[in-house]
Parts: C-alpha cells; structure tokens; sequence
C-alpha cells in the first residue's frame, strides 16, 4: 500500500510539474523517496529514475540510481544515469566523470533507456565524457571525445547539435586571449558569497552598494521547508550589501518583499543606487519590476510598464543608460535570432519609449544572448553568449556602438581569466575600476559566485561625491548633471554623468592632472545654467579616490538680479496680459528660493510720459498707478508658492513723468514717447552678483524697433567689409512682428553689426539688422519665427556650430 500511495504522489508530481512548469516541497518529500526505495522494485526504481531524468528532476533521479549502485556499482547503465544528472545540473564533475569512465566499458550503440533490463550505456557516454574534459580545460582531450561520439554508428544522435557547437567552442579555447596582464579575478570573502548559489550582482554607481540574488535559507529559518523540485534548491531572493570604509563588504540583508514562494532575482541599478530593477517570477516567465531603495528597503515596488518590455514570454534582464535615454534587455519572444536576444528601446524626444529593436545578428544568434549592461560612455555594451564565440557556457563580450554608422562592432571575447570553459556572465562594470561577475568555475564556495574584477596597469582615480540640497522642501531636480574636465590633458577629456534625485555619483578620470568639476541643471527656458563648480588637482596615486560635496543652488550663494520691464501703449496701466513675460520673473524667483535664498528685494519703477492722460488725474498719477497695479500683481503671484512666502520685501522706489515735451504729436507715440511709458520691477542681485545687470525682461504692449536706414550710415568706410550691397534694403523692416527672434550679437557701432551680418548672410540669409533706439545698438537678428522651440533650436546651434553668443528676444 507504502508503495502504490507513494507511485501515486510521484506521478502527481510530474503532472504539475508538467502543467504549471515548477513545485516546491521540502525535505520530507525526498525523506519520503529515500524510505520507499527498500519497497520498490528494481523494475520501479529504474522507471521511475527515468522518468525524473526526462523530466529534468535530476537531484532526485540520483536517489533512485544510487540505491542500484549500492548493489552494482559497475553497471554501466547506472553509472551513465548517474554521470548524465551530475553534467545536467551542473553538480560534482570530478564523481561525474568517475561514472562516465565506468560507463564507457560497456558500449552499447543500441541503448534503449526504457528497456528495464538494458545494462550498457549509450555512445551518448563520449559526449558527456567530452563535457567533463571540456569543463576542466583538457581541450584537446574534450575534441576527441566530441569527435568520436559525432563519428558513432548509430542512427540518430541526441547531441547532434550540441557536439558541433561544443566543437566549435573548443576551437575558440584554443585560441581566445589570455589578459592576465589585465585582469585579476576575485572572489568575494565573508558571507556575500555561500555554499549556495549567489549570482546576479547590480552594483551602485559609486560602488558603495550591491544588490545580488542567492538562494540560500533565509536566516529565519522559514523557507527551509519550500525548495525547488527541480533544481532541489531554495527560491531566488534579493541581498544587498554595503561598502565599509575599509573596503570591506558588510553582512548581506534579504530585501523585505521577498516571498519563499517567489523567484525575486536582482538585475541592475540606475542612477546610482536609488533605482533598483529586479525580475519576479513564482512559475517561470515572470516581468521585470523596479523599486526605490531607501531605508535600507525598496518601496514603491511595481511592474515596468514601458510597452515592449514585459511579455508573455521570457524577459529576464534590464539594462538602462546612464543618461535613462535608452534601455537595453533580453527576451526569448519570437521574432529573433533563436534563444534569448538582447533588444534596444530609445526614448523619443517628448519623453515616451519607442519600439524594441532587436540589436541584430552581430550582437545575436540561433543560441542565447543575455544580461546586458551598457557602460556610462553609451557606446560600450557587455553581454554574455553561449554560442559559437564562446569558450564554453556563457562568455562576457563586448561590443561598441559607432553613432555614425549606426552599427555595432563585431563582439569581442573578454578572453581569460574573466571567461571559462564554464559560466560567466552578469557582467557590470564600477567606476571603470572594477567589475563584478557571476561565474560557477570550480574554487568558489558554493554552486555560482560573485567575482571582482580588478583592473590592473590601468591608472585611475574617482571622483565621486553626493548631489545634496539646501533644505527638505527643495524637489529633486532630474536635469542635473555632473561633467568633469581635464584642464591639462593633451587631449580634450570630459566624462560625464546624469543624476535624478540626492544619489551619489561616481567618474573615472586619469591621475597626475587638474580636473574641473561643474555641475549644472536645466532652467524654466530650458537652457543649461552651471550651479556649481570646483577644482581637483589629483595626485599619481593609482586608485585614488576624491569627494566632492555638490550642493544643489548657485556657486557660493551667487544670485544674480532679474528685471521684468513692460512699455504701455497710450493710457494702459495693468501688465495682466503680459503674463508669459511676467511668469519668467516669478520663475526665476521661485528657482533660487529652491537653490537656497532666503531673501528677496523687489524695486518698482514706474513712468509715464508727457502726453495728457485722459483717464487720469495728471500723468504723475497714471505712473503711480502702473507702480502699484504691478506691485499687487507680484503679491497675488508670491502668494501662489509657498518658499517665496513672507521672504519678499517690495518697495515702490520711483514714480515720475520723463520724456520730451508733448508736441501735439500723438501720431509718434510709438517712437517717441513710447520709451517713457513703463513699469518694472527689479529683484536685487545677491552675493557676488548683487551689482550685476542679471536678467533683463523686455515687453511692449505694441513693440517698435527702428532699424538703421543704411542710406544715411557711413556702410562703405574702412569699418565696413561687406559694403552696402550685401544687405539689401528689403532685409529691413520698420517694426518686428510678434514671435521669437534669435539675436547673435548687439553692437554700439554700425559697422561692427554690419561685419558680422555680412559673414553670415551666407548661412542665414534671413539676417537683418534692427536698431534699438533706447539703449543705442545695433541687433544682429539671424532668424525669426513663431515658434519658440525652433527658435532655441537655432540659438543652440548657431552657438554649437559658430562657437558664439546668441539669446532669443520674444516679442508680443
């Protein structure tokens, strides 16, 4: 009855199996195999045990075959069962080839494994003998094993494929480069590393942190009772470790999500270590997620939604850039090369994700590409395959990305010692100094382990440090970036880095030279503005490392001012339809409150000319009401953000009538008095820029810009280059219409703003000259239009390609 109940439970075993794709039990499940084996027959033992090996339930399939061993050691058969589940799960090579030299006395080219009496092994003995020679690096003896099993004299062989690419990889042992003078590979110390398998290691920006999967008992003890049917281990789940000071690295703890029940798999990090993507899974096929690490914990845990990425097959690995503009990941959906293939996803420019791209056959193949990680330059891709370029199992390659061609180069094989003949892979490089890898070569402590990779004759030092900010209500800024350059270097060095949020960052520079670190951050008009910067003259120190403690706001509390000025048409007193120039003052406020003022001073100036008002009392009146309009609009606006609350102070400085005498004229309004018809408020500057202009804000409720009439200009003197040919009259106009208009240069004198529109007429033909009357220049305007994001698209480029000054004036 023992026996039937037991039959009963195995085969129920293998139909859930079969069905859901994995089971967990615990011991007592294999204590139950292990004391039904003296009821079971020999005919039993042996269906059964082949039943496991077909299913891939390996662990198992050896407590069967061993109770035959006991009482025939020397069948082959038994010794072939037991050789082929040790190769299959990857267990005790040296015992797997003891029974495979015992098997290969008894070949039988007509082996049947379902015939219960069969005694011999199958030509099938070469190829694992092969396996195991391969695995141990005797290549040459592995060849001839493979050799002679693909030249046996059977019908059909179960390993015809497999033999021609193990070949294959035999060929490349034998010749794949040796970097010893490289590399130095290292294994982990301590507990990050167990006699369970440890692997998938996602390393922190600043190498501080790693986040790694392993599969040991948790420490509580709870899981001991739920391992996998299959592989007979415990489930995956998440460990993360920190850096000591002394470079050693701390304890492992289990990430606080993780289910006994669940495969919760580490894969990598982004930007620094704030962002962690990990793989979840209870039956095979299961999505990538991410979460925040904070606290020791990650938060805010969910699915990646970004279309393409998570399917209903096999996407196991996730790789962003540094800048977050692309991402990379494997997947074994259809549509590929075969196996796993490594796709791309670019971020288009309003911000959404394009389509996966696979990366095609250079990077791809009919076998497994996989893990994928991107290096910071963007261009630098590692991967791992096990294909025909490999040694054997997984090798680390890489691969690099020309943006001219728009194709990846031929990978390379990182050679030895970071490949073997067995598995390595998960390769993640940090700070450029390290790398960290998983590989299950022999002399680990247990299944797969973590390595270092040193980076020797290599001289690098680290810049690394913390974007931090002035108080808790500042919010994280994502277009921060941190650039260092070498300021005597031969060649022009800059590396870069993008940040989002108070993470750390890491750069590799040289040592032995000065570098400059600047950090900036994109303002409300989407220009870049420096916030920070500092000099770090490094010594010759190999691996040296320098802090740098970057404080998000303006470089040593510097504020610049910021003026807003509206000219009024005829009796207007209100700027309220001014709003967008208006906002730009408000914004510029609310920016340094967020990079750490405290204080603010606002002066309000008003003016009206010396045209009779109607409207009003007398003129003096008309300006003191445009003074005071102003200043209650600037109230209502402060009162909308909260970090300008009671830090302004506004003053109402000057009220006044100015201008020429009223001449019965009104028709020149707009050139004549419109200059004396304003309002403006002025924030003071703070710090070393207290005395600076800053910026200047200009509007008119209908602006006029007299160009030069070239006819009364002296355009063909010696100050002159082009002569009064090469701009025609036409290219002038008498007043500049409402839109965006890219200025390149503003001059006192004619003849300079004629040079200059001269030698780019010929680029920009559009270029006009027009005249400021107030201030007295001469503009230099190369284009115009509508549109204010052409508008800055053109003032980039002409200051990318012309190496110049260049501003955009808006105009309502």
């Amino acid at each position: 009855m023992k026996k039937i109940s037991f039959i009963i439970i195995l085969s129920l075993t293998f139909f859930v199996y079969h069905v859901y794709g994995q089971i967990v039990y615990g011991p007592s499940y294999r204590d139950e195999i292990i004391n039904s084996l003296n009821d079971i027959s020999k005919k039993d033992i042996i269906r059964l045990n082949t039943s496991l090996l077909e299913a891939g339930i390996y662990q198992n399939s050896i407590l069967y075959i061993d109770k035959l061993l006991e009482s025939e050691p020397n069948v082959a058969n038994y010794n072939y069962r037991k050789g082929l589940a040790l190769i299959s799960m990857e267990g005790d090579i040296e015992l797997a080839k003891q029974c495979l030299l015992k098997a290969k006395n008894d070949i039988n080219p007509k082996y049947k494994m379902s015939n219960k009496k069969e005694t011999g092994a199958p030509v099938e003995t070469y190829y694992l003998l092969g396996r195991v020679a391969h695995l141990e690096n005797r290549i040459d003896e592995a060849i001839e094993y493979y050799n002679t099993y693909k030249n046996s004299n059977v019908k059909k062989l179960v390993y015809a494929d497999d033999v021609q690419l193990m070949l294959q990889q035999c060929d490349n042992a034998k010749t794949v480069e040796n970097r010893d003078n490289l590399y130095r590979i290292g294994n982990f110390k301590g507990n990050v590393n167990s006699k369970y398998p440890d692997y998938a290691p996602a390393i922190s920006s600043d190498g501080n942190n790693m986040f790694y999967t392993s599969r040991r008992p948790w420490p509580d003890g709870s899981n001991e009772n739920i391992v996998d049917v299959k592989t007979n281990m415990y489930s995956e789940d998440i460990y993360y470790t920190t850096k000591s000071e002394d470079g050693v690295w701390n304890d492992p703890k289990m990430m606080n999500f993780c289910k006994a029940n669940m495969n919760e798999s580490a894969v990598s990090t982004s930007n620094g270590s704030d962002t962690i993507y990990y793989y979840n899974d209870n039956v095979g096929n299961g999505d990538l997620y991410f979460g925040i690490f904070k606290n020791e914990q990650l938060e805010n845990t969910q699915p990646i939604l970004i279309s393409g990425v998570n399917s209903k097959y096999w996407d196991p690995h996730i790789n962003f850039s540094k800048d977050g503009k692309t991402l990379y990941f494997s997947s074994n959906r259809p549509g590929g090369f075969g196996g796993r293939d490594i796709y791309k996803i670019t971020k288009n420019s309003d911000g959404s994700w394009g389509e996966p791209v696979n990366l095609g056959p250079t990077i791809n193949s009919e076998y497994d590409e996989d893990a994928p990680s991107i290096a910071d330059d963007n261009v630098t891709l590692y991967f791992s395959s096990n294909g025909k370029r490999s040694i054997g199992g997984f090798d680390v390659f890489k691969t690099e990305y020309n943006v001219e061609t728009k194709k990846w180069s031929v990978p390379e094989n990182m050679g030895t010692p970071i490949n073997t003949t067995y598995h390595d892979i998960y390769f993640n490089l940090s700070e450029n100094r390290f790398a960290y890898m998983s590989s299950n070569r022999p002399g680990g402590q247990g299944g797969a382990d973590i390595y270092q990779v040193n980076f020797v004759r290599q001289q690098i030092a680290l810049i690394k440090g913390n974007v931090t900010y002035p108080n808790e209500t500042t919010p994280k800024d994502p277009s921060v970036a941190i650039r260092v350059r070498c300021l005597d270097c031969e060649e022009d060095i800059t590396v870069t880095t993008y940040d989002i949020g108070e993470i750390p960052f890491g750069l590799n520079v040289i040592p032995c030279h000065k570098y400059e670190l600047v950090a900036t951050r994109q303002t409300a008009t989407g220009e870049e503005e420096t916030f920070f910067s500092q000099i770090y003259e490094l010594g010759c120190d190999e691996q040296q490392e320098v802090y740098a403690d970057v404080v998000y706001g303006t470089k040593e509390g510097n504020f610049p001012a910021i003026t807003y000025k509206h000219y009024f048409s005829y009796n207007r007193n209100s700027v309220a339809e001014d709003k967008a120039n208006f906002e730009r003052l408000i914004n510029g406020m609310v920016e340094q409150a967020n990079n750490g003022r405290q204080e603010f001073i606002i002066s309000i100036n008003s003016s009206a000319s010396y045209v009779p008002t109607r409207s009003f009392k007398d003129n003096k009146t008309l300006a003191a009401t445009r003074a005071e309009n102003l200043k209650q609009i600037v109230l209502e606006a402060i009162n909308l953000h909260d970090m300008l609350k009671g830090k302004v102070n506004i003053q109402i400085k000057d009220v006044s009538v100015n201008g020429p005498a009223y001449e019965s004229d009104a028709g020149n309004q707009a050139t004549k008095y419109v200059d004396y018809q304003f309002v403006s408020a002025t924030l003071e500057g703070y710090g070393e820029d207290i005395n600076s202009a800053g910026l200047v804000i200009e509007s008119k409720d209908d602006l006029t810009i007299v160009p030069v009439d070239r006819a009364s200009t002296s355009s063909g003197n010696s100050g002159s280059s082009g002569g009064s040919s090469s701009i025609s009259s036409n290219d002038f106009s008498t007043k500049l219409q409402v839109g965006y208009h890219v200025v390149v240069g503003a001059f006192g004198v004619i003849s300079n703003a004629e040079r200059l529109a001269d030698k780019l007429k010929a680029s920009y033909p559009n270029t006009i000259i027009v005249k400021n009357t107030t201030r007295g220049l001469n503009y230099v305007i190369i284009n115009s239009t509508p549109d204010r994001a052409a508008a800055i698209q053109t003032a980039e480029q002409y200051k990318q390609n012309a190496s110049g000054r260049a501003w955009v004036l808006y105009v309502k």
